[in-house]
């Protein structure tokens, strides 16, 4: 989401697009790898100067995923110690209400009020734990991002998907979302289910639209036990404790402690 608040300059992209009917996996080749998949048609941005990519779906400035990793250990980030999964979402929680609140017309053209945090849950994203939010904000552009010369000025209503993928104590940030009318949740979901950081290369196209002659080969196969995967959203709910206090599993005489963000020192 931040990218979409701060307009933040783009350097030199490094990534590969591999395409296909529907859908286009980028691999992120860099000291970081990642890929994800997107619907065919999107723009990606050149990387910026945190290493994340934004891929747009439109030349608004306001629609489609960015993905950067956050804090990293290895490059020397003290991210501090990963906490269980209903901490991380508190955090997340309150990360993306302090982006909300302090966006300015003079930094950023934009504004942000009337945040609302829709619906929270914690699953896996390629074998690593991640927390998301369903969140809706009110943003106000005054229409002159640089970044994004077409931008338009006025309000509009915007939801997004916010995530942290856990991975030891590193973190990555992964946001979809955008205009409200144009914001499609399955979707969201399912460019959200492909993120990769292990195989980068393992992609398989989950937007891909079977044909009528294999619904029929498939619909005979489901007849004698047999078909094809399902290549619908693959992100599978996990319940979040939310109570500490009920949870079985806490040590309280030696308690988690977790370093603060330092989310000024990642968005400057």
């Amino acid at each position: 989401m931040r990218i979409l608040f701060f307009s933040i300059v783009m350097f030199s992209m490094i990534g590969l697009v591999i395409p296909n009917a529907f859908s286009e996996i980028y691999v992120h080749e860099s000291a970081y790898p990642f890929s994800i998949q997107h619907p065919s048609g999107w723009t990606v941005m050149d990387e910026d100067e945190w290493g994340g990519v934004f891929i747009v779906s439109d030349t608004s400035g306001r629609n489609g995923v960015y993905v950067t990793l956050a804090c990293s250990e290895v490059r020397g980030d003290d991210c501090g110690q990963a906490g269980a999964g209903y901490q991380e979402m508190k955090y997340l929680k309150s990360d993306i209400e302090w982006m909300c609140e302090n966006v300015t017309i003079q930094e950023d053209h934009i504004t942000c009020s009337n945040h609302k945090v829709l619906d929270e849950f914690t699953h896996q994203l390629d074998g690593y734990t991640a927390v998301t939010v369903l969140a809706s904000d009110t943003i106000l552009s005054d229409g002159k991002d640089p970044y994004f010369p077409e931008a338009e000025a006025g309000r509009y209503q915007e939801v997004q998907l916010a995530t942290y993928v856990l991975v030891g104590n590193d973190y990555w940030w992964i946001w979809v979302g955008g205009e409200a009318n144009k914001f499609d949740q399955e979707e969201a979901e399912k460019i959200l289910s492909t993120f990769m950081i292990n195989n980068v290369y393992a992609q398989e196209d989950i937007f891909y639209e079977p044909t009528w002659f294999e619904n029929l080969i498939n619909a005979i196969m489901s007849i004698f036990g047999g078909g094809t995967s399902d290549t619908s959203s693959v992100i599978i709910e996990i319940p979040t404790v939310e109570d500490p206090f009920t949870d079985p599993n806490i040590d309280w005489d030696n308690p988690i402690i977790i370093d603060p963000r330092g989310f000024d020192d990642l968005f400057p």
